[in-house]
């Protein structure tokens, strides 16, 4: 009887669809065959880029039918300075952790400031506390103290654009170093013309025989100056965002033209009452017929 070589023995066939691999089957790294793929898993796969499209923050443009023209009312509700900003969307607790991320950032941009504006804001305070006709109480000064700093929060921005459009370059973040400088320099010229500012208060004071402010009501100035200012930058900036969507995206694909009228604002809250992320303010725009 003759036996077979050990090496041409053939191993019993498998069944298909499970087992182990036939000895004599193909070896796909020998024959430069694909390897054999494992099964999708089934989850959805992220779109180009990871993250979900961008979400308009104000809401759309409601057209009022009256007795004279149409208008489109736009709410700007928290609408942040430079458009509207989409966030990343994951599986998860990565998907929190990510909407938690972009929530920071909107916060933030709130109480960002540039240095040339900060620059008109602390020269406009300054100004504040030169004499005046009448004497100022605390609440007064305060009062007029956060509405000067946040015009010269304006001016000081704007004589930025203006500048490096005459330049001709584009804007950049202020360095580390410029803001230490810069606080340095605030700090002296606020404490400064603050106890110059009470000085001269006093001597208007004793020439129209008023008594002396109290002391200790001093501290309301740079609380409430500090209120007022970021509650009238924050108005400011979402009544920006609001009409640059309401111009540049809402007006060029609605069909309308505007009409020969002024804009009304409606204001439905107040800055001293609600933060100033929760401000709201209805905007109209007449529309052509």
């Amino acid at each position: 009887m003759t036996t077979q070589p050990e090496d041409l023995r053939s191993e019993p066939a498998t069944p298909p669809g499970g087992g182990e691999q036939s000895s004599l089957a193909p070896d796909p790294h020998l024959t430069g065959a694909a390897p054999p793929t494992e099964p999708a898993t089934g989850r959805p796969t992220a779109p180009a880029g990871g993250t979900e499209p961008a979400e308009a923050t104000a809401g759309p443009a409601e057209t009022v039918a009256g007795g004279g023209p149409t208008a489109a009312v736009a709410t700007a509700d928290r609408v942040e300075a430079g458009g509207a900003e989409g966030s990343a969307v994951g599986d998860g607790d990565a998907g929190g952790a990510t909407e938690a991320a972009g929530a920071g950032r909107r916060r933030r941009r709130w109480f960002r400031y540039t240095l040339p504006g900060a620059g008109g804001a602390v020269l406009f305070t300054c100004l504040t506390f030169t004499p005046s006709l009448l004497p100022r109480g605390a609440v007064v000064q305060g009062l007029v103290c956060g509405i000067a700093a946040a015009i010269g929060y304006g001016v000081g921005v704007v004589a930025a654009w203006v500048w490096r459009a005459f330049a001709d370059r584009d804007e950049r973040p202020a360095r580390t170093t410029a803001w230490r400088v810069f606080a340095l320099i605030a700090v002296v010229a606020l404490v400064t013309a603050f106890v110059l500012g009470q000085r001269w208060q006093g001597e208007i004071r004793d020439l129209m025989g008023m008594a002396g402010d109290n002391p200790a009501a001093l501290v309301l100035v740079p609380v409430l100056a500090a209120v007022v200012f970021v509650a009238l930058v924050a108005l400011g900036r979402a009544l920006r965002a609001a009409y640059r969507w309401l111009f540049g995206h809402w007006l060029p694909h609605s069909g309308h033209e505007v009409a020969d009228s002024p804009i009304v604002e409606d204001y439905l809250n107040n800055p001293r009452h609600v933060a100033p992320t929760e401000l709201r303010t209805d905007i109209c725009l007449p529309l052509g017929s």
